[in-house]
């Protein structure tokens, strides 16, 4: 996996299962799923942000359907092309 940056401070995270933790003490969890939300609580301006559990599963029902395939795959191309190196989307929840 590549070396990733903490949003917070540009410090290396060291990662283990269950968490990210970064030199300085900045932290986030990975989700029963899997990912990491690396968006700092700082930055989400909502009251309550994040999806709700109903709103978690139907995006996964979605995206295990294939709808998003096509557009998705079209992204990817698009990206290899202008950069060969590793991409991350912070913010992008699951990381379809």
């Amino acid at each position: 996996m590549p070396d990733i940056l903490c949003p917070v401070c540009r410090s290396l995270f060291a990662q283990s299962p269950a968490r990210w933790r970064c030199a300085n003490g900045h932290c986030f969890d990975v989700a029963r799923q899997g990912y990491v939300n690396l968006l700092p609580v700082t930055q989400k301006h909502a009251l309550h942000p994040g999806d709700t559990m109903a709103q978690a599963a139907a995006r996964r029902a979605f995206l295990s359907a294939g709808y998003y395939a096509p557009l998705a795959q079209a992204v990817c191309r698009q990206v290899q092309a202008f950069s060969p190196r590793t991409v991350l989307d912070v913010g992008c929840g699951e990381g379809y």
